[in-house]
């Protein structure tokens, strides 16, 4: 999916209308795709926090926006209304007709008024106050409203993007930080700079049906791209036609990570999952559909040399592999050289990634680097630009471009927005939430993409997907985002799955 600077938006709205799409219909087909995803992400919050909807409403399009959102939240029996800036004879026209729409149905609003009452506990803010073409800081009632949507720490969501950033740069002197964005059309560059992450929550993409516009500030992923990447389930499918992954994982003193990784991709659809751990590893409870190989004798704490034959045994029936979480740092650099030259496609992760980065002359006995998937966080990142010998200054963007670029493979740069690189290309990531920070998440994410890959998709289009994937069932994740742990995101994928597959 393309982002787009603001310009590119104006032009986008500007041929939609020439083609005979009129702003209001345009109008009604953001609130409306807006209304749909709102209702679907507050699925996962608690009633006491969303028992009333509240629309501030500005004096352009983002307000006429809101005003679509408050009439179909009300059609739906929420207790809604919608506090405007201005009267509504003055708003544009295609903002005043649904507007008026909105009053025809019953729905109850205020004047230049923001009521107490509107603020209360359980309120649901809808954010259509200031849109893309804000240029310096809001002022006057726009800003006192802001100022009091803060200080009352409600859900806030934003039409298109949050009042008061800057839709180009991401710059804002105050910002109104949403729970979550539902840009029109297409992202622009604003939500991903400056501010952006900071205060964009989830974001979502509501198609307009708008063609897409000539150039383009960048790539992202997002729901309607996940939703074309998944391969369909044939109804004849059967485990040895939907992939088997091996995950090459855990030590004496990590398991753990071993069987996170595992677990997550039986979760996601592979049809068989070997998890080849050494021997002295500590066992734990797990899935009773995983495959557990212990290598070695029952001392062996670390992947070692004398267990290359046995784990080639292993290449030889897998259709891809997964090579590192908890390992730890005592594995031999014939255990690298045996994993590269598998020729399985395959993912490196965790302290797989920092042996790649001391032992950087192993990546020449890869022969499909196109089908190899590293997933370094910033630390893992750091080592193994200093281990190729590349400059780590510059950007996130810069800095997976150049390891892309200089091992042709695919580089997943994990954090927020992570960044999936291929081919010269760098995709933004959508989807999930602050819940990710805690330990074992990227263990889970390796095992999703290892399940991806075993089910016959290219590098390239598992590392989006399952990114995305990953995301999304940390969205669906109910309670507070700070208790989310590793051991919960596995169950979380049958949810995200269906978002993807059927909704």
């Amino acid at each position: 999916m393309q982002i787009v600077h603001v310009k590119e938006m104006r032009q986008a709205e500007e041929r939609a209308m020439a083609s005979g799409v009129s702003g209001t219909v345009l109008m009604e087909r953001a609130g409306q795709g807006a209304a749909r995803e709102i209702r679907e992400a507050l699925e996962t919050v608690p009633l006491f926090r969303r028992r009333r909807l509240v629309a501030l409403a500005g004096k352009g399009n983002n307000g006429g926006d809101a005003w679509v959102v408050a009439r179909q939240f009300a059609t739906w029996g929420w207790e809604t209304r919608v506090c405007s800036l201005c009267p509504i004879d003055r708003l544009p026209e295609a903002a005043r007709v649904h507007a008026m729409a909105a009053v025809e149905a019953c729905v109850p609003y205020h004047v230049e008024e923001l009521p107490e009452t509107a603020l209360e506990p359980g309120t649901v803010l809808i954010d259509g106050l200031l849109g893309i073409g804000v240029s310096g800081a809001p002022r006057g009632l726009c800003r006192q409203w802001m100022e009091r949507a803060m200080a009352a720490r409600l859900l806030v969501i934003a039409m298109d993007i949050p009042s008061g950033l800057n839709g180009d740069t991401g710059e804002g002197e105050l910002v109104l930080p949403a729970w979550m964005t539902c840009t029109m059309g297409f992202p622009k560059t604003g939500l991903f700079e400056g501010r952006g992450p900071e205060t964009v929550g989830r974001l979502r993409v509501i198609d307009l049906g708008m063609a897409p516009p000539d150039t383009s500030a960048g790539e992202c992923y997002g729901l309607w791209d996940a939703r074309l990447a998944l391969p369909p389930r044939p109804a004849d499918a059967h485990k040895n036609r939907c992939g088997h992954l091996l995950c090459l994982a855990g030590s004496g003193q990590y398991n753990g990570a071993a069987y996170l990784c595992a677990e997550a991709a039986m979760r996601c659809g592979a049809g068989l999952v070997t998890l080849a751990f050494p021997a002295a590893m500590a066992r734990r409870d797990c899935l009773a559909s995983l495959i557990l190989a212990p290598l070695g004798k029952n001392d062996s704490k670390s992947f070692s040399s004398n267990m290359i034959e046995d784990m080639q045994g292993l290449f030889a029936t897998r259709q891809a592999l997964v090579f590192g979480p908890g390992i730890g740092r005592d594995v031999s650099r014939e255990v690298l050289r045996a994993v590269a030259k598998s020729g399985l496609p395959q993912i490196w992760d965790a302290d797989g990634l920092r042996l790649l980065a001391a032992h950087p002359e192993v990546w020449s006995e890869v022969p499909q680097p196109e089908q190899v998937v590293l997933t370094p966080h910033p630390g893992e990142m750091a080592a193994l630009l200093a281990g190729f010998e590349l400059d780590g200054g510059g950007s996130r963007v810069e800095q997976v471009l150049r390891l892309q670029s200089r091992l042709s493979c695919v580089v997943v740069l994990k954090g927020q927005g992570t960044l999936v690189a291929f081919g010269g290309r760098v995709c933004r990531n959508t989807s999930g939430t602050e819940a990710l920070a805690t330990a074992g998440t990227g263990d889970v994410l390796a095992g999703v993409i290892g399940a991806l890959l075993a089910q016959g998709m290219a590098a390239a289009a598992a590392a989006a997907l399952g990114v995305f994937l990953h995301g999304l069932a940390a969205e669906r994740w109910p309670s507070n985002p700070r208790s989310l742990t590793a051991d919960d995101l596995p169950l979380l994928f049958g949810d995200a799955l269906n978002i993807v597959e059927y909704e």
